[in-house]
């Protein structure tokens, strides 16, 4: 069954649980949300053709963040689609999107080697700094304390949200770290690499940071 139909490559694809949406970003500078079960597009929102590379809803299904090539990443009303914030500062794509748990803070994996993490609302970034190439992955821990990276230097970090601090530098991988995630309990992580390898850590629980 195919979904969609485009010349354009799609870079990203996000589920949305609350409307049944999939909601897709592509080269050709369109986001679109397709309804799954019908397969029919249900709207679309274009940056002016600057080429999509990431695309997150948030839980609470109220906004919409978007990334594309340059590095701007746009924040958008779920509903309307109207742009409620642009959120600037990454001199690469974004090669991941995800908001936070409740839906506030808005986080961007950079081909600029660094995480950049803003009020959904707009404001000053936060800056993730101590990958030494493309970060191409992120995920947080349940408990939203922590942040756990993978990138093109082979390696997987661990952050505390907060402060922005590096807590752990965790080598091992053979080859670039495209996917990452934490147990539901939050005590391991989880990750893969570009050479076939799969690998798990030991996470230390967010209190022993505080």
């Amino acid at each position: 069954r195919r979904l969609l139909s485009s010349s354009a490559s799609v870079q990203d694809v996000e589920w949305c649980e609350a409307h049944g949406w999939l909601l897709a970003a592509g080269t050709d500078g369109i986001a679109r949300a397709i309804e799954l079960q019908s397969g029919e597009e249900i709207f679309s929102w274009s940056n002016g053709g600057r080429a999509l590379s990431a695309i997150a809803i948030d839980r609470q299904a109220r906004r919409i963040a978007v990334g594309e090539s340059s590095g701007v990443v746009h924040v958008l009303d779920a509903d309307s689609r109207r742009e409620l914030a642009r959120l600037d500062g990454l001199t690469d794509m974004p090669w991941q999107i995800l908001f936070s748990h409740d839906g506030e803070t808005v986080f961007a994996a950079g081909g600029d080697w660094r995480v950049l993490c803003w009020p959904a609302g707009g404001g000053p970034a936060k800056v993730f700094s101590g990958h030494t190439g493309a970060v191409h992955c992120l995920a947080l821990s349940p408990d939203g304390k922590r942040m756990v990276t993978g990138g093109h230097d082979n390696t997987v970090r661990l952050w505390d949200v907060a402060s922005g601090t590096e807590l752990l530098l965790l080598p091992g991988h053979t080859g670039s770290v495209h996917g990452v995630c934490f147990s539901r309990e939050g005590d391991r992580i989880y990750s893969c690499s570009d050479v076939g390898a799969i690998k798990v850590w030991t996470a230390p629980v967010s209190d022993q940071h505080q």
